[in-house]
This record gives structure tokens, sequence and C-alpha cells, in this order.
């Protein structure tokens, strides 16, 4: 069981913002390649759709690792989760200016 304010809790809810902010990017990507046509854009939208299934993968598989290991697998990823998240978070804002 998870403890409230353990390593996995926060590893665990930085997997799940960055299948917001992974979402919102494929989406953007996806509908401006359908408006747009563009073989550019579309590369990008599976690259970015990629990335949303590789996010909701990582989520689910710290849930189980959860339940299975301690906090000494929980702190490198949450390092990973928290440096992919940062990478999401610059391509997030480059993609809404």
């Amino acid at each position: 069981m998870l403890k409230p304010l353990s390593f996995w809790s926060f590893e665990i809810a930085i997997a799940l913002i960055s299948i917001v902010f992974t979402y919102y990017i494929f989406s953007f990507y996806y509908k401006n390649s359908k408006n747009m046509k563009s073989q550019f854009l579309s590369k990008l939208a599976l690259f970015s759709g990629i990335f949303f299934v590789q996010t909701i993968f990582t989520a689910i598989s710290s849930i189980f690792l959860s339940m299975k290991y301690n906090e000494t697998v929980a702190i490198p990823m949450l390092i990973i989760s928290s440096l992919e998240l940062i990478g999401f978070l610059v391509l997030f804002k480059l993609v809404r200016y």
C-alpha cells in the first residue's frame, strides 16, 4: 500500500501529470497535421503519440512496481520521470507559442 507522501506517490503523480502534457502535445500535432495535411506534422503527431503511449505505460508500471518494490527503486524512477516531465514541459511551452 502506498504511503501518502512516499517517493512512489510522487513518482506516480509526476507520471500522471506527464500523461496530461503528452496528450495535449499529441492532440495539437494530430489536429494540425489533419488541417494542414503536412507530412512533417504527421510524423510529429506519430512521434508525440508514441511518447503519449510511453507515459501511460510508465504510470501503469509505476503503480505495479510500487506494490512490489521499496523506496530504493522509487528514487531512480522519480528522477527519470522528473527529467521526462521537464522535457515535456519545454515541448508543451514551445507548442503553445
